[in-house]
């Protein structure tokens, strides 16, 4: 009996053994084999992964340097080349972490802007949309110079210089004016593309026209020299406003 027993215990130690060893050295070979194709084709396939990356880090960079510039033409086209490379990645860019806002509008020193098209008025809230265009615009704005007439002559673009350094406020619309037809939205800058080129909202300000547009407020210090070119709609640019006392607009 106890012989019997410890030939029954040897065969199922040998057993035990056999399954834990490879069944053959074929087998073992063709994991090690598919094991190395797997890490190639992953290899392979983070090359270009990798590459799109940066050149999508270099072509951000690049739209980054334009806004600045206030190019917004090259900021467009960069946009579109951002656009065709996300096509072929999962790559996100890095949002902007840090949105600029002000908490009042400063009597700094006005800036002096040569203008393209837009001439300047002075900035008054009228009683009706036949005395003037805006309804409602703040204490600190009234009496100022923008530069908004005529609108439709400026093709949505504000495109000016700064002659004298000093502060300049925009009034922005982004309500809906027209489909995206003539490529405008793709030259466009959104609050988070003025804020990245260093232009703030003021927190809670907008002027309000008689069509119930409303128009948030932002603003920024130029140097003598900088020029810009922005676009924030299709058919309304960006109104340039000095408080200069309405000096620009006599």
């Amino acid at each position: 009996m106890l012989h019997n027993m410890k030939t029954i215990l040897f065969l199922c130690l040998t057993g035990t053994l056999a399954l834990a060893a490879p069944k053959n050295p074929l087998g073992k070979l063709e994991l090690q084999q598919a094991k190395k194709r797997a890490e190639m084709l992953d290899m392979h396939h983070a090359e270009p992964q990798r590459l799109l990356a940066r050149q999508i880090a270099a072509v951000t960079a690049l739209r980054q340097k334009y806004l600045k510039a206030g190019d917004a033409q090259s900021a467009a086209a960069a946009a579109k080349a951002l656009a065709e490379l996300r096509r072929n990645t999962d790559f996100q860019p890095v949002k902007v972490k840090k949105k600029l806002f002000v908490e009042t509008i400063v009597d700094a020193k006005p800036a002096a802007v040569k203008m393209m098209l837009l001439k300047p008025a002075r900035l008054v809230e009228t009683e009706n949309s036949e005395n003037g265009p805006w309804a409602r615009v703040p204490n600190a704005l009234l009496g100022a110079s923008i530069y908004a007439t005529p609108r439709t002559g400026a093709n949505g673009i504000a495109d000016f210089m700064a002659t004298k350094v000093g502060q300049i406020y925009l009034a922005l619309n982004y309500d809906y004016q027209g489909n995206g037809s003539g490529g405008w939205t793709e030259e466009r800058w959104m609050a988070e593309d003025f804020m990245a080129a260093g232009w703030a909202q003021v927190r809670g300000v907008q002027m309000v026209a008689w069509n119930n547009r409303t128009y948030p407020v932002f603003t920024r210090k130029v140097e003598k020299g900088e020029t810009f070119r922005l676009r924030c709609n299709k058919y309304e640019p960006p109104f340039v406003i000095l408080l200069d006392g309405g000096k620009a607009a006599r």
